[in-house]
């Protein structure tokens, strides 16, 4: 059987994961979703952020990939974006070394999470690449969210 929220906003899940990260995750500035990875570096960031990214879906066309005779599971990705201020005039690492314990943080908050809605946990999948810029570094972790259509 469907997912009737799914039915009604395809991106449900979006705003749950923002609502998530700002209970579980203490020193974030602020949770809010882009559109896509080019926003986050133009965001102005002036504290740790964390930015919720729908990156698209997977679908197993297979018999495996059915729910039932008129129904598919749907793999959606997220990606939370974390956006750490470039601060390595003070020291050459620093902002690796502010965004670990957050990274670990929103980790523990969305692993193995299960949003009203999903098929399953949230898993973590490989996403993309780190991008440190001169003003900012930006962490990803990329999650899949089954869900029945």
């Amino acid at each position: 059987m469907a997912n009737a929220v799914l039915l009604l906003d395809y991106l449900f899940a979006g705003s749950l994961i923002q609502a998530r990260l700002r209970e579980q995750v203490a020193g974030l500035e602020a949770v809010d979703g882009l559109e896509s990875l080019a926003q986050a570096s133009e965001a102005h960031v002036t504290s740790a952020r964390a930015f919720v990214i729908w990156t698209g879906d997977t679908f197993d066309t297979g018999e495996s990939g059915r729910a039932s005779r008129a129904s598919q599971i749907v793999r959606q990705a997220w990606t939370v974006l974390l956006a750490v201020r470039n601060a390595s005039q003070v020291q050459g690492d620093a902002r690796n070394a502010s965004a670990g314990p957050l990274l670990s943080a929103a980790h523990r908050a969305l692993a193995g999470w299960s949003p009203e809605g999903a098929l399953r946990p949230l898993i973590r999948i490989n996403g993309p690449r780190p991008n440190y810029q001169a003003s900012v570094g930006l962490y990803p972790l990329t999650f899949a969210l089954d869900l029945v259509i």
